[in-house]
């Protein structure tokens, strides 16, 4: 589990490649633009979820990224509407892009350590 100091770094760091480059979001089943439709998540409102994120949002990470980045994934979550959603971002370690791999209805409850 990460220190409250870890998350807010980690936050801080995307926040302010945010200012420079936009969010990728990875094309995956799970990432249904239903789910964003279900809950009147527009892209817009998608990407201010991500940039109001908190430490209190944290729920898992880092772990080990492979697959798309070679760095490291945080997972956090957020309700809207009633409903959990399961969040998880990377850093791009080779082209500094914010990435984000799921943004879909958590499939299970999650846990907030830092809450």
């Amino acid at each position: 589990m990460a220190s409250k100091f870890d998350v807010e770094l980690f936050l801080k760091q995307l926040k302010q490649h945010l200012e420079i480059w936009q969010i990728v979001f990875i094309n995956r089943p799970k990432n249904q633009l239903q789910t964003l439709a279900d809950l009147e998540i527009t892209a817009q409102k998608r990407e201010e979820i991500i940039k109001n994120l908190t430490y209190k949002d944290y729920s898992e990470g880092p772990k080990p990224e492979t697959q798309f980045t070679g760095g490291e994934m945080w997972i956090f979550g957020k309700k809207v509407k009633n409903q959990e959603l399961y969040i998880k971002l990377t850093i791009s370690s080779k082209t500094d892009n914010v990435i984000c791999i799921s943004f879909h209805k958590a499939e299970r409850p999650m846990k907030y350590p830092l809450h």
